[in-house]
């Protein structure tokens, strides 16, 4: 008895000391990896799903630019000037470079044959610019 006493006091002393954790020898450890691992992996969707929106301007033109007919380009006093219309209304618009097409999206450059669009978009958490280059159809 006073031997068993003895290796218990030991395996105690020396457990505690090292700061092991206690592990339950009837639980799979590799299905318990594997729930740390969906685990994890549903707070990286759930991360996905609320990625922030961008919402930095208030745009000049009620419709994205992708619903909006661009009728063409004319030169001004101050430099080129995009002219869209919306084709359900009527209604003609005229944008200069500045202006904003969306929340997230501003005309950078306009020239006779092309037009570049900055995005600002969240990617890996950091606020990034993406350029895309919308052509303007001379011939109608």
């Amino acid at each position: 008895m006073r031997l068993l006493t003895l290796f218990l006091l030991f395996w105690f002393f020396s457990v505690s000391a090292l700061g092991a954790e206690w592990v339950d020898p009837f639980v799979n450890p590799i299905k318990l990896r594997e729930k740390r691992l969906e685990k994890l992996r549903k707070l990286k969707e759930q991360l996905a799903r609320e990625k922030k929106e961008v919402r930095l301007f208030r745009p000049a033109i009620p419709k994205p630019l992708d619903q909006l007919s661009i009728q063409g380009v004319i030169s001004g006093k101050n430099g080129y000037i995009l002219v869209v219309l919306d084709p359900e209304t009527g209604e003609t618009y005229m944008l200069k470079a500045g202006d904003a097409v969306s929340l997230a999206e501003k005309i950078v450059k306009i020239t006779p044959e092309k037009v570049v669009i900055v995005r600002f978009v969240y990617k890996n958490g950091k606020l990034r610019k993406v350029y895309r280059t919308v052509k303007v159809n001379l011939e109608g």
